[in-house]
């Protein structure tokens, strides 16, 4: 056979430490990999968390402003019972405005 030197690939110490390197890449990349797909999952979940908090937030302050809807249209139709008696039945049976439902169809 043709007499060759060693070269940095075909030494015996190169021979040991290339599989040693393609395994630890190997292994590096798979880990990325799986760093890669854990960190979605608490993206996903902070961006749910956000949106179920935001969510409750309309809904506080919508459960806080419909009290003080009710009084003030029951302050209103009160007012129109002394100054206007038939806006006012309108208003409790039909609505203020047209094809809008009066209190009476709302309660039902």
């Amino acid at each position: 056979m043709l007499h060759m030197d060693w070269t940095l690939i075909t030494s015996p110490p190169s021979q040991v430490a290339a599989p040693v390197v393609v395994w630890v890449g190997g292994w590096s990349l798979g880990r990325d990999i799986e760093l890669e797909t854990n960190l979605e999952h608490p993206i996903e979940k902070n961006r749910l968390m956000a949106r179920e908090a935001a969510q409750a937030q309309m809904m506080a302050m919508k459960n806080y402003l419909d009290p003080h809807f009710i009084f003030n249209t029951l302050n209103a139709i009160a007012e129109w019972c002394t100054e206007d008696p038939k806006t006012a039945e309108n208003a409790i049976t039909h609505g203020p405005w047209a094809g809008h439902p009066g209190i009476l169809e709302l309660s039902i």
